[in-house]
């Protein structure tokens, strides 16, 4: 029976959440438990829900909606969202991530809840984690790869995470292959890498993007015809006797299907060049 309560609970707190219609039964009415739902909307940081509709549902069995119940458990709720815990600051900081990240998040659903955000736990298990996270392998690390620097180390944290930065930095700008590799997969090129520093690694990438370009435009143009050679042995009926050999059926011997054919052998000669020019070109270096 427990089971079934928490179900109807559930579905109903899932519905108005969703925005959906929902009439409540006398069942739902009675054993929908008001302090627990406030309680889950508030420390899940949701807007302090709506009850009009609820109570004149309710009012129709006689049964009373626990607005205060609510309440009281939406402001307890919401005092644990305006918390967060050492543990959540530890994480954030061994990630790197900003701290006004969790600012932003939760300031303004603790403001209109009339509650103080308080971030002394988290605050004290980010500066732990960023111990872990702001380290000369880590900084070395990241710029090897290829990503810009995060701005949350400081102090001395940063001038050893700056150490390892700057040295994978300089080795990945001086990188052409990983340049091409980039230019040519078609990815933002680094904001790490200047190009008045790293003249090379800027012209390797400028010679990858030309090259995805160009397969890029070959696949496009290869896709265009294989729809027009699709279309015209589909509306023509025509036969096709292998990868680029193609003739009339008995039945449709017309002018009309004569001229198809002819143009669906000119269309995948065209498709050979093609496929032949997209192959060269994906294997360019």
């Amino acid at each position: 029976m427990k089971k079934v309560l928490m179900a109807l609970c559930m579905g109903f707190a899932l519905c108005l959440l969703s925005g959906c219609v929902h009439h409540l039964d006398k069942q739902e009415c009675i054993n929908t438990d008001w302090h627990s739902m406030g309680y889950n909307d508030g420390a899940a940081g949701r807007a302090e829900r709506d009850l009009n509709s609820a109570i004149e549902d309710c009012l129709k069995f006689k049964v009373p909606v626990n607005t205060q119940g609510y309440l009281r458990g939406y402001r307890k709720g919401l005092t644990k969202f305006c918390t967060p815990p050492y543990a959540m600051g530890l994480n954030d900081g061994r990630r790197g991530l900003a701290r006004n990240l969790v600012i932003q998040a939760r300031t303004g659903v603790c403001s209109a809840g009339g509650v103080s955000l308080k971030l002394n736990a988290y605050d004290s298990g980010r500066a732990k984690g960023l111990h872990s996270f702001c380290t000369y392998q880590n900084g070395y690390n990241l710029a090897r790869a290829g990503h810009q620097a995060p701005q949350v180390c400081t102090g001395r944290l940063a001038k050893r995470f700056m150490r390892g930065w700057n040295k994978g930095d300089k080795q990945f700008c001086s990188d052409t292959q990983s340049a091409f590799a980039l230019g040519r997969a078609g990815k933002p090129y680094p904001s790490a890498c200047d190009p008045r520093l790293y003249a090379g690694f800027k012209n390797a990438y400028d010679r990858g993007r030309t090259v995805n370009s160009r397969v890029r435009d070959l696949q496009g143009q290869l896709n265009d015809v294989n729809s027009q050679i699709s279309r015209l042995v589909y509306d023509h009926h025509l036969k096709q006797f292998g990868d680029n050999s193609y003739g009339l059926s008995h039945r449709h011997k017309r002018p009309a299907d004569r001229a198809a054919l002819n143009q669906v052998r000119h269309l995948a000669r065209e498709r050979q060049r093609l496929q032949s020019q997209l192959f060269k070109a994906k294997l360019a270096q």
